[in-house]
């Protein structure tokens, strides 16, 4: 059905529309999809700029860099914030020149809250937090944990970011209801299917106090002299549409098909369809790691901890060659945490709701055999 929708013409071939008077539809089509993000993140506003979750995570640095108006230049970032985010925020950095302090994370991987309490100063700006973490940990969403945390950051008047999975959102407590002021997100799981390292979407949603700061593109909703209702482009914080050093995005194309499909996925399942699913590949995942946990030599690394859709597992071999036992059985294994600089014995599995239960027993029973 999504596939369907976007391959129509209005659609498939339409650009940036900078006329907003012949874009009608897709920018209707726009702020649909802001809206529904919106409410999804617990957030005001969405725009539909970003190319990815990078991009967006790094949108929000610049966007911290200009709130702070030079009078502070510290951000502190999670280590169990995904690493390729990472490595796109860091590049970003070198030109707003902040200082990144690096947030530990404690055994069980979720973020030690003690240490961001001492490390919360004058001097931070900002803080980035992931949730689920890139290792599938769920962070304490009660009163106590993340929460009280970004009531900290407020205290110390630090902006508190949450990267985060669309889809785990409608079934967690969402960034918005945690406290957090901007919420960035990568929407590949929202009906698109990945494709050589594409298409993806960077989400990213904000409360009303960041609004004119926000990067990118809002499609607005409007009336005209005589009352009919038209969308139009509005607050563009761009460099085509304004000076260039107030500018806060560069980024000259948008993502407007993707969001198109995101929004068509979200409309879809609906409020209830979508945390149905959620709670379906949580089941999932749940049941793997209590099987895995059982049944075979190797052990979960972040034990006591809930997961949403992914969590690592530490075997008696190179995760290499477990991968390639596992191969031999038509099974495609974990990622290999080396590549994330972590011990060569781990990898990331990852469950998604086309995976049945079947399945899992397979693996189960494959990983049962590597000793």
């Amino acid at each position: 059905m999504i596939q369907t929708i976007l391959g129509r013409s209005e659609f498939i071939t339409a650009y940036t529309p900078y006329q907003a008077e012949i874009s009608q539809g897709l920018l209707q089509a726009i702020y649909e999809y802001q809206t529904m993000v919106s409410e999804l993140l617990g957030m005001d506003l969405a725009n539909a700029s970003s190319y990815d979750a990078g991009s967006a995570a790094s949108d929000a640095l610049g966007v911290i860099h200009e709130n702070s108006k030079g009078k502070r230049n510290k951000i502190l970032v999670a280590k169990s914030l995904h690493p390729e985010i990472r490595d796109v925020m860091k590049t970003y950095n070198t030109g707003l020149g902040m200082e990144w302090v690096d947030i530990p994370s404690l055994e069980n991987g979720r973020i030690d809250s003690k240490a961001i309490s001492k490390m919360l100063d004058e001097t931070v700006a900002g803080l980035f937090i992931q949730y689920p973490t890139a290792y599938g940990v769920i962070e304490d969403l009660s009163k106590n944990g993340l929460p009280k945390i970004i009531d900290e950051a407020h205290k110390n008047k630090s902006i508190a970011v949450a990267v985060t999975n669309p889809v785990a959102c409608a079934a967690l407590k969402p960034p918005g209801d945690v406290g957090f002021d901007i919420a960035v997100a990568e929407g590949q799981p929202l009906g698109m299917p990945l494709s050589y390292g594409g298409p993806n979407l960077g989400i990213f949603a904000a409360k009303n106090a960041l609004l004119r700061k926000v990067p990118g593109r809002l499609s607005g909703k409007t009336v005209d002299i005589e009352g009919r209702t038209g969308y139009v482009l509005t607050l563009q914080a761009r460099e085509q549409h304004i000076r260039r050093e107030r500018a806060t995005s560069n980024i000259c194309s948008n993502q407007a098909l993707c969001a198109l499909a995101a929004g068509v996925y979200l409309a879809y399942y609906g409020k209830v369809g979508l945390p149905d699913l959620a709670r379906k590949i949580m089941g999932l995942t749940q049941y793997a790691k209590k099987q895995i946990g059982q049944k075979t030599k190797f052990e979960i690394v972040h034990k006591g901890v809930p997961h949403f859709n992914e969590f690592a597992i530490s075997g008696p071999v190179s995760a290499i060659e477990a991968n390639d036992r596992l191969l031999e059985e038509g099974i495609i294994g974990g990622l290999p945490l080396e590549r994330w600089s972590g011990p060569d014995n781990q990898m990331l599995l990852g469950f998604g709701d086309e995976n049945t239960v079947d399945q899992i027993d397979a693996l189960v029973d494959a990983l049962a055999t590597i000793e």
